[in-house]
């Protein structure tokens, strides 16, 4: 899976089946997510936050982000992502 940050539609995309991600799909355990977030700090982004992520992790439909989130945040949950799968 290519997990890209796609700044123009503002959403986590998988480049190989050209699709948005749905987040309750990945089956990423919540401890997985919370070992990655402290050895990898989230960015500091008043637009999205850490509860934000771990909200949008469960939900069902394709996952967007919101228009004014920083392209820092956005890698950052593309590259989790990857290295999470």
């Amino acid at each position: 899976m290519g997990v890209r940050f796609v700044r123009n539609k503002s959403g986590i995309y998988d480049s190989i089946s050209c699709c948005f991600i749905e987040p309750c799909c990945l089956l990423i355990s919540e401890e997985k997510i919370e070992k990655y977030l402290a050895e990898y700090p989230f960015p500091n982004d008043e637009n999205y936050s850490i509860e934000d992520l771990k909200t949008d992790l469960k939900l069902m439909g394709s996952w967007t982000l919101p228009n004014n989130i920083k392209d820092e945040t956005g890698e950052y949950i593309a590259r989790m992502i990857s290295e999470l799968l």
